[in-house]
C-alpha cells in the first residue's frame, strides 16, 4: 500500500492538477493527502472530482489556511472507513486484507500559531490514550523535532521543540 501526503497550498491551479496527475502516474498511491489546499467548499469538491480517486473526505479550510483532503480508491485489497475529524486533522480506520493489517490513520494540518499548535498537541496526547492499532500520522505538523530539519531563517525555538517532542513522546509516536 502506498499513501503520499502532499502540503500543496494551492490546489486551484492548473499546475496542481497537471502535478496530481502526474504523481498519480508515477506512483500510484492507493492514498493521498492534499493538506493547506487554500480552496473553500464547493471549488475545493470540483477539484477533487477531477483527480483519479473514486472516494474522498475533506476538512474545509478556514478562509484560505487549514484544509485537509484524504483521496483513495477503494479496491479489493483495503478498504477506508472515516471515524471522526477537527479543524486540524481527519481519522480512518484502514483495513487492508493481505496481509491482514488494521491501523488507525491520521492526516494532519497544524496550525501555524504555537498556541492553537499546544492545543492540538494535548488533543493528539489524548487521543493517544484511546487507539489500541497502529497509528500513522502523516501531513503538515508545522514544527520540527531537530533544527538539523531547519535551513536558513531565524533559529527554532527550543520551547517549541520541546514541545513538539513531548508530544510525539507521549503519544508513543517516530518520526520516520
Amino acid at each position: 500500500m502506498k499513501m503520499i501526503a502532499w502540503n500543496c497550498q494551492g490546489a486551484g491551479s492548473d499546475t496542481f492538477r497537471t502535478h496530481a496527475y502526474e504523481l498519480h502516474r508515477r506512483h500510484h498511491p492507493d492514498i493521498l493527502i492534499i493538506v493547506e489546499p487554500r480552496i473553500a467548499e464547493g471549488r475545493a469538491q470540483a477539484v477533487i472530482d477531477t483527480l483519479p480517486y473514486t472516494h474522498s473526505r475533506k476538512v474545509d479550510p478556514t478562509g484560505f489556511s487549514r484544509g485537509i483532503w484524504l483521496l483513495w480508491n477503494e479496491s479489493s485489497s483495503f478498504n477506508v472507513e472515516i471515524l471522526t475529524h477537527n479543524d486540524h486533522s481527519l481519522h480512518a480506520l484502514v483495513k487492508v486484507k493481505s496481509p491482514s493489517i488494521t491501523f488507525v490513520l491520521t492526516a494532519i494540518y497544524a496550525s501555524p500559531n504555537f498556541a492553537k499548535r499546544k492545543i492540538f498537541w494535548n488533543y493528539l496526547e489524548n487521543l493517544a490514550t484511546t487507539i489500541n492499532l497502529p497509528w500513522v500520522l502523516l501531513g503538515d505538523f508545522n514544527d520540527m523535532i531537530s533544527e538539523d530539519e531547519k535551513m536558513d531563517g531565524l533559529p527554532l525555538n527550543k520551547t517549541r521543540i520541546a514541545a513538539f517532542r513531548n508530544c510525539l513522546d507521549k503519544c508513543g509516536l517516530m518520526d520516520l
